[in-house]
Parts: C-alpha cells; sequence; structure tokens
C-alpha cells in the first residue's frame, strides 16, 4: 500500500512542477522586486526545481524502506543511511556550488544553484542505495521483502481498511504541509530581511524541534509494537472467544509478534504428517508474500496451487 501512495504523490508532484513551475516558484517572488531580480531568481529557481525531481523516487522509495524498518524496531539503518546521505550532500554542495573556485584542482566550473540541487538528488540515490541493499542483504531479519516483488496485489478489502484508518492522519498530515507553505508564501514576499530572518530562526527551532520529534517517533514504535504484542488479548476480547485458550490446548498457533513467521507455518503443516500422520491432498497458496514458504514446502513433497485470490478454486 505504501508503494502506491508513493507512487501516486510522486507522479502527482512531478505532473504539477512541470505543468506550473512559473506558478509555483513566482508565489515566493515579493512584489518590490525589480523585474530583471526576478526574472533571474524564477530562472534559478525552476533550475533547482526541474533537478530536483529527479530526486522524488529515491526519497520516496526510502520514505517506504525505512518507515517500515522503524515500525518492527529497526530504527538504526535508516539512521545510519540519513547521516551518510547529509555528509554526501554537504561534500558535493560545496564540490557543486563553488566548482574550481573552491578547490583549484576540480575540471569544472561553479555550478551554483544547479549545483545543489545535483548534489540533494545525489544524496537521495545515496541513502536510497544504502537502504535497500542492506534490507535485502538481509532478508532473513528483514522478512517482509521475502517475495516483496513477487506480486503487488493488495485485496480490496485490506486497501478499503488501510484507506479508512490513515485517511485522518494522511489529511491531517497535507493540511499541515499546506499550512507551512502559505506560512513560507506570505514571508518570502516581505522582502529579503524577512526572508533571512525567517530561515534563521528556523534553523534555530529545527534543532529543539528534532528532539521531541525523534521521541514521538521513538514512542511510536514501542506502543506500536507493545499493542501488536497484545492482539491475542484484544481478538479474544472483540471476538468474544478465549483464544488464549485454544492456544494452550494446541488448537491455534501464533505466530510472530509484526509479522507471520513463515517457518512456523511450514512447521505446523510438517508436524502434521511427521507427528501425526496426516497426509495433505493439496495446498492452495496466494502468490503474494508466499514464495518462499511454497518454495520450502514443495522440497518437502508438498503438492501446492496457486489461487489467484480464489478465482481458480
Amino acid at each position: 500500500m505504501k508503494f502506491y501512495i508513493a507512487l501516486t504523490v510522486v507522479l502527482g508532484a512531478t505532473a504539477i512542477f512541470f505543468i506550473f513551475p512559473n506558478q509555483l516558484v513566482g508565489m515566493y517572488l515579493s512584489e518590490g522586486t525589480s523585474a530583471s531580480d526576478a526574472a533571474v531568481t524564477l530562472r534559478h529557481g525552476k533550475d533547482y526545481l526541474y533537478i530536483m525531481i529527479l530526486g522524488f523516487a529515491p526519497f520516496a522509495l526510502s520514505q517506504v524502506y525505512g518507515s517500515t524498518l522503524r515500525e518492527i524496531g529497526e530504527t538504526k539503518l535508516p539512521m545510519i543511511a540519513s547521516i551518510i546521505a547529509i555528509g554526501v550532500n554537504v561534500v558535493f554542495n560545496y564540490i557543486f556550488i563553488f566548482g574550481n573556485e573552491g578547490l583549484a584542482f576540480l575540471p569544472f566550473e561553479a555550478m551554483g544553484v544547479k549545483g545543489a540541487a545535483i548534489a540533494t538528488a545525489m544524496a537521495r540515490y545515496v541513502e536510497m542505495a544504502i537502504v535497500l541493499v542492506a534490507v535485502h542483504k538481509n532478508s532473513e531479519k528483514y522478512e517482509f521483502v521475502k517475495g516483496l516483488y513477487k506480486s503487488l496485489k493488495i485485496p480490496g478489502r485490506l486497501c478499503g481498511e488501510i484507506f479508512k484508518k490513515g485517511a485522518p492522519l494522511m489529511v491531517n498530515e497535507m493540511l499541515w504541509s499546506m499550512g507551512m507553505a502559505a506560512l513560507v508564501q506570505c514571508y518570502s514576499v516581505r522582502g529579503i530581511e524577512v526572508v533571512a530572518a525567517t530561515n534563521i530562526t528556523s534553523t534555530v527551532s529545527n534543532i529543539f524541534s528534532v528532539v521531541y520529534l525523534s521521541m514521538g517517533s521513538a514512542i511510536a514504535i514501542m506502543v506500536g509494537q507493545q499493542l501488536g504484542a497484545n492482539k491475542i488479548e484484544e481478538a479474544s476480547q472483540r471476538d468474544g472467544l478465549p483464544y488464549q485458550t485454544y492456544i494452550q490446548r494446541g488448537f491455534l498457533f501464533p505466530s510472530g509478534d509484526n509479522f507471520i513467521d513463515y517457518n512456523d507455518c511450514f512447521n505446523w503443516a510438517r508436524e502434521l504428517i511427521e507427528k501425526f500422520k496426516i497426509y495433505v491432498l493439496m495446498v492452495g497458496y496466494d502468490r503474494y508474500s508466499s514464495q518462499y514458504l511454497i518454495n520450502d514446502m514443495k522440497q518437502y513433497g508438498f503438492h501446492t496451487d496457486d489461487v489467484y485470490q480464489g478465482e481458480n478454486l
């Protein structure tokens, strides 16, 4: 679901920035700016904007993976990737912005605004590469990537549930972002002195804001995991059934805290044969995120058949 949302946002933002670049940049130009200065500012803004578009996709993909990692309690990898990306951005900002004016041995001239955009876009790709390589090389640790790209099909009912629960938060974030953009626009048309003062205060504010924002993220992760670990009792209260008793008597088998552990599924199916001498005629499965389990079952000797969301039952 995150992939679809990220793809929609990236395509939408790219289309808007390509179709309305003059209007978007022009909104932040002061009415008192001379025509020549306004033209130069507009040109630099568009140059920066067009290059930054190239970094939308890797940034979105990094956020999709990074948010999922944080949800399962893995915060170090996204942090390391972000720190390295910031370092790349800082170093190449200086190199590309100043060129051989800053470092005489460089073979190219100063790029200015374009150089800043190129460095930022590069940092996005570096961050994405670090996260993707680290996650996919450790698929045993990060089980959510197993069979991730085998199928991107998501059941409609699940999409509806996700959208229903996530829509209020998404609308809230969109309204907050629009409000901040409007606030910056109001400041930007008040003149260069106001813009400079706003940049200074924003920098100082961000230094302190990062503390409560990071604490909020950490609390959300810990609370979310605790809630996820208590789903058995929650489900018992909701459905009015003694699930914990069923588990103790062997009628149900819990698996994983945040994700289903497919090893549990395979071991349970194997136990049917080895312990209870129950032989399964056929195992039907949905191809979405189950390929590793099915491979293990085929190697063991189970007969399997893909179900296509119930169409070929």
